[in-house]
């Protein structure tokens, strides 16, 4: 198990891709976000495009 902490989506597939090179595993990803956060930035995301 490895966990990442990175600043986009695009960091981790690039990590992924890299390591995928090297390394014959399969990766199963579970997103770990704070949901009060997550509705947050959804209810700003639906507000805004109002």
């Amino acid at each position: 198990m490895v966990v990442f902490r990175v600043e986009s989506n695009d960091v981790l597939h690039r990590i992924l891709n890299e390591w995928a090179d090297i390394i014959p595993a399969q990766f199963e990803v579970y997103p770990l976000v704070d949901l009060d956060a997550t509705t947050r930035l959804l209810a700003s995301q639906v507000a805004a495009s109002s």
